[in-house]
């Protein structure tokens, strides 16, 4: 019995093949009372991604390109081309292989007076996997 969900495995392999995970060109944006946040991610063709784990329900869009999705790598992957909207509920997580440079948003409901800080903190939370790389990184500097 493995200890590790499938999402897990695969964050653990693509950090030992990377050797180090970067962040994507992403800018977080909360539009006036509207009650409304986005976030955009900018990623390039080959580039891999596995998200953080959803804590709200939130709307997504890929605005341009074409990617791999899925939301258990043991199982396949769904081509996705854009435009493309679907939605994520709490508790979910996504892995993503870009075919084409790619623009992704997520779109979510603030509260009244939210902070980009305290929305970005609310959004989704990292995996066991991801604090445990982070952390062993900073105490080998």
């Amino acid at each position: 019995m493995s200890l590790l969900s499938p999402m897990e495995k695969m964050e653990v392999f693509i950090s030992l093949q990377a050797g180090k995970t970067t962040s994507f060109d992403e800018d977080l944006q909360i539009y006036g009372n509207t009650g409304i946040g986005i976030k955009t991610l900018r990623m390039k063709a080959g580039e891999v991604v596995v998200g953080r784990i959803h804590e709200i329900w939130c709307v997504n869009m890929l605005v341009s390109g074409s990617m791999l999705v899925t939301d258990n790598p043991e199982a396949s992957f769904t081509e996705i081309e854009a435009p493309f909207v679907f939605e994520s509920s709490p508790g979910s997580q996504k892995f993503g292989m870009c075919q084409t440079d790619c623009v992704f948003i997520n779109i979510i409901t603030t509260l009244p007076d939210e902070t980009l800080d305290a929305l970005s903190k609310r959004m989704a939370k990292k995996s066991r996997i991801e604090e445990t790389i982070i952390t062993k990184e900073l105490l080998c500097q």
